[in-house]
């Protein structure tokens, strides 16, 4: 169900999302008629300000009941849901944040892919002032086979740019949809897709179903030397499977803007070995990020109070 209408005179807007964020939401839904927002404070009871949606921040361990006994939306912020309490959703109509950071991560793909075929040439002074260099120099990223897990809104967007470098891009996903993006080859298993790819992006969201998707038995089927690129979540590879393939070469190199745990502990693998650059979690960042967001929840709740579909709907089941 993605149309819904509010069934009191006055929408209580829940923000467990912190002073900051709270007072940008405020901003931004101004004096709009009907529409009130409190700051959820756990430590004490919301009286009569009982919310009747909830812009949730990534708590894993719940709210009191009262101040979820009113709630019938829940808004993640996020992509993903898989860092909020569940008990947050049962019942309840469920939107996020999904296609809000596509392009960004999508960039923040390509640049990991034009590293991996072409090297840091900015760094090696020495080699600036070379007259010999060997004849072959970088590969070229058109020449590679780029293979997506997922083809939802940051699938999509990493394909979109890729066919500026006419690179051969090949995709699995969990539905049977068409692939938006002309020329992206849909394969029908990830088993029939490891072995062909120079590149493999991860762009799934976490669930059960994906726990640990990339790991040793994908490894042992992927083309040697493969580049690995994770901007899903940590929880969809395996780290340990990753390290022994790093290890052996089966792996040629891993760029990972999530992992498991995350942060990463002082003196984790990840952090020192050579084949593997580590980001924070930070693909899905640019200037306007915050404002994307907020912009994203209120035109929701323009619609809301108008009983139109919503954007962003997640199915809590599925987790995505």
């Amino acid at each position: 169900m993605t149309a819904v209408a509010a069934a009191r005179s006055t929408l209580v807007v829940g923000s467990d999302a912190g002073p900051e964020l709270t007072a940008l939401l405020r901003a931004a839904l101004g004096d709009r008629a009907g529409v009130d927002i409190v700051e959820i404070d756990p430590a004490r009871d919301p009286g009569s300000a009982r919310p009747t949606v909830l812009f949730a921040g990534f708590r894993r361990d719940g709210l009191p009941p009262a101040w979820l006994t009113d709630v019938r939306w829940v808004h993640v912020p996020s992509a993903g849901i898989d860092g909020i309490a569940a008990d947050l959703f049962d019942g309840r109509l469920v939107t996020g944040g999904r296609g809000i950071a596509a392009d960004p991560i999508a960039e923040y793909v390509v640049h990991a892919l034009l590293l991996a075929a072409k090297g840091d040439l900015w760094v090696n002074r020495a080699w600036v002032r070379q007259t010999d260099l060997p004849v072959g120099g970088p590969r070229m990223l058109g020449d590679s086979t780029v293979g997506l897990v997922g083809l939802g809104a940051i699938g999509t967007a990493i394909a979109t740019r890729l066919q500026a470098f006419g690179t051969r891009t090949v995709a699995v996903r969990a539905t049977t949809a068409p692939a938006a993006v002309a020329g992206v080859e849909l394969l029908p298993t990830l088993a029939a897709m490891l072995p062909h790819v120079d590149h493999l992006v991860v762009a799934v969201p976490a669930t059960p179903a994906t726990r640990a998707l990339i790991g040793a038995e994908a490894f042992a089927r992927v083309k040697r030397g493969v580049h690995l690129v994770n901007v899903a979540r940590g929880s969809v590879v395996d780290h340990d499977a990753l390290r022994d393939a790093l290890d052996d070469g089966q792996v040629g190199s891993a760029t990972l803007d999530v992992t498991d745990p995350e942060p990463l502990p002082d003196g984790h693998w990840l952090l020192s070995h050579p084949r593997v650059r580590v980001s924070p979690h930070l693909s899905f960042q640019r200037p306007s990020v915050v404002s994307d967001v907020v912009g994203r929840f209120v035109d929701n709740v323009d619609r809301y109070q108008a009983g139109e579909p919503l954007l962003g709907v997640v199915d809590p089941i599925r987790g995505y």
